[in-house]
């Protein structure tokens, strides 16, 4: 697989997906409009939105579009298996 960040566009965001410490640590500041999808806890420098472990845990799945994010959770709700 590709190392280093893969980058997708939604509409005006630009999604980045960092997979590992040193994909992370290599990664600068962010900016306004850019959303980040980490493997590791990470604290931003920059007005970036973040989806670390911890945030995935209490969001599940993310469906990103055009009109925004919409999570697991929203849809279905708290469930037995996933608490």
């Amino acid at each position: 697989a590709a190392r280093g960040p893969q980058v997708a566009r939604v509409g005006s965001a630009e999604i980045i997906h960092l997979a590992g410490k040193r994909a992370v640590e290599s990664f600068g500041p962010c900016r306004a409009g850019q959303l980040l999808v980490v493997s590791v806890p990470l604290r931003p420098e920059g007005p970036c939105e973040v989806f670390d472990p911890r945030r995935l845990r209490a969001t599940g799945s993310l469906a990103i579009g055009p009109d925004g994010i919409v999570s697991a959770r929203q849809l279905g709700g708290r469930r037995r298996w996933d608490q």
